[in-house]
């Protein structure tokens, strides 16, 4: 399909991955990552967090920002380079993106309580989103966030009192949401939460499950 008929998100993938030599071995959770990263911050990042943070390799993270910086996405700030930012075409892109997924933020997770994984993240998706079906997704969710790295991943939907489980009679009564995401909460609202054996891996795996229960980008 040409990439001038797709959603911005999912366009911008599909020119990342296009080579005529060997594939980049990011994938698109780490793409969505490395915007939020840079799009969270006031000042400009620099390439060393962003390679800690993604958990990919010196020559990917490279790669991956010289493709942002030929699709406009990012630029290097100030004379010294003294980090990424966003370009206003960049930052047109993660409020759009983080209208639909929120920035992620991360959950106590303490004997597994959420998900399985010592660290926990969670993203609030607007429902409006959502592919058809997704309650029938909790497998292919979980196999999504373990590809990715990460140890696991739950889906809750909020029937107006109760977070309750895809697919299960378990509930939860209150989660400890940000306060900023807690007021966006309504009847239907979803929330994925991602597990790990780091911060960053349960980022990548509760990314990588969104962006399978998103119908597009």
């Amino acid at each position: 399909m040409d990439s001038r008929t797709l959603p911005p998100f999912n366009s911008l993938v599909q020119r990342l991955f296009h080579t005529k030599t060997i594939g980049p071995s990011y994938k698109p959770p780490h793409i969505l990552y490395v915007l939020h990263i840079i799009g969270g911050q006031s000042q400009g990042v620099g390439r060393y967090r962003i390679r800690k943070e993604v958990g990919l390799g010196e020559g990917s993270v490279k790669t991956l920002l010289n493709r942002l910086k030929d699709e406009m996405i990012i630029r290097v700030e100030g004379a010294r380079q003294r980090g990424h930012v966003l370009t206003p075409k960049g930052r047109e892109l993660y409020n759009y993106l983080s209208h639909i997924i929120s920035i992620p933020q991360f959950l106590p997770n303490l004997d597994n309580k959420y998900v399985i994984g010592y660290h926990a993240a969670y993203c609030l998706l607007d429902p409006q989103y959502l592919v058809p079906n997704f309650g029938q997704l909790s497998v292919p969710l979980r196999d999504e966030a373990i590809k990715i790295g990460g140890t696991g991943c739950s889906t809750l939907e909020y029937n107006g009192n109760s977070w309750f489980f895809l697919n299960s009679t378990s509930y939860i009564l209150n989660l400890e949401l940000q306060p900023s995401h807690a007021k966006k909460v309504k009847k239907g609202s979803i929330l994925v939460i991602g597990g790990g054996e780091s911060h960053n891996k349960a980022v990548l795996a509760t990314f990588a499950a969104c962006l399978r229960l998103i119908k597009s980008l």
